[in-house]
């Protein structure tokens, strides 16, 4: 039973590692001959009736050889921590089982969860603006706070942002790689890896030392979404691969929100775009939580340990919004004091900037 076991695994590595085939492709495959193995030993004529297989696709099947970098592929992952979770397995995750091409395989440093069913993507821009990281921050703070996956895919901007805030507030982060988990990008972002697969998990469905092409991001996005309940656009231009993201999550039959930005600024034409096109705009997580129908993880706020002004300011804005300058003007506190005040405020999640730059309290 055990050798069974590792053969099906070797031959779903064979399968993932073949050139030029999709994982399209790959399932019909499955589904056809029932097995990954049976695949490697069909003929000619057994594979060419597989809709959609190319001449290539069925030479790189029939002429497949690389049996010891197969063993060699499984035993270094084996060696760094890495799980191989063939697609089928009672391992492998629900939502991503559910889209129309998940991965044959994954590799996956850390671990998959049963929370993880409750999963929501925060994706956006490289070059994210002070704005953009702002809003990332404060969905990431509040989601996490909500027992709330958060799924990303470890980019600079925002991606990062969203991976560092839900650690920072002890919640659990997936990262979803466009290289082979060996193959750390961007580089700097290292530790941050070494981070998230601690107390969430890095994935790729690429081997190990598999670069970071340009065509393996596309590819990488729909993991993104189809791990996730819905996918949250955060800051994103006409041509970011954000949206390539939130194409795939309406494919997949998932939920797409975008937050929207300044008006003129081109880094927010992608996002605006979104939502003309009908995707839900997002205020705040009460817009995401309640579209998805999760329920709001209700808090105890404890301002015992609030200063004397963090206490007037609170209940200033019980019942409407203020400006800092007009709440200087309220309660004749100086404007620089009240800037330092709300930000303590905001950090602890009691209350939240609007449009305007006004704050409310939150609920």
């Amino acid at each position: 039973m055990k050798m069974n076991k590792i053969n099906m695994l070797h031959y779903f590595v064979a399968l993932n590692n073949a050139k030029h085939i999709s994982p399209k492709l790959a399932h019909r495959l499955i589904e056809h001959f029932s097995s990954p193995e049976k695949i490697f030993s069909a003929s000619r004529e057994e594979l060419q009736v597989i809709e959609g297989i190319t001449s290539n696709a069925l030479n790189s099947i029939l002429n497949f050889t690389d049996h010891q970098q197969v063993i060699e592929e499984i035993a270094r992952a084996e060696s760094r921590g890495i799980t191989l979770i063939p697609w089928g397995s009672e391992h492998y995750p629900e939502l991503l089982s559910q889209i129309y091409d998940p991965p044959v395989l994954l590799y996956v440093k850390g671990s998959i969860s049963p929370d993880d069913k409750i999963a929501i993507a925060l994706v956006g821009a490289r070059k994210a603006s002070s704005y953009g990281l702002k809003a990332a921050n404060r969905l990431a703070s509040e989601l996490a706070a909500n027992k709330i996956t958060l799924v990303s895919g470890m980019a600079r901007g925002i991606d990062t942002e969203i991976h560092r805030t839900a650690l920072k507030n002890g919640g659990r982060t997936i990262a979803v790689l466009g290289s082979g988990l060996e193959f750390i990008y961007p580089p700097e972002n290292r530790e941050l890896y070494n981070e998230i697969s601690r107390s969430g998990a890095v994935i790729s469905e690429f081997p190990l030392l598999t670069p970071p092409e340009p065509y393996n991001f596309p590819r990488r996005n729909r993991i993104i979404s189809g791990l996730s309940l819905g996918t949250v656009v955060v800051e994103a231009g006409e041509k970011s691969g954000s949206l390539i993201t939130a194409r795939f999550a309406l494919d997949q039959g998932r939920e797409v929100f975008a937050v929207p930005g300044p008006i003129g600024e081109i880094g927010n034409t992608g996002t605006h775009r979104l939502i003309q096109d009908g995707a839900k705009l997002v205020q705040n997580t009460d817009d995401i939580l309640t579209e998805l129908n999760i329920p709001k993880i209700s808090k105890e706020t404890n301002i015992t340990d609030l200063s004397d002004i963090e206490k007037l300011l609170l209940d200033k804005l019980e019942d409407e919004s203020y400006s800092i300058n007009s709440l200087a003007g309220v309660s004749g506190i100086p404007a620089n004091a009240i800037t330092a005040a709300m930000t303590k405020l905001e950090l602890r999640g009691l209350v939240r900037e609007i449009h305007g730059n006004r704050f409310v309290k939150e609920t």
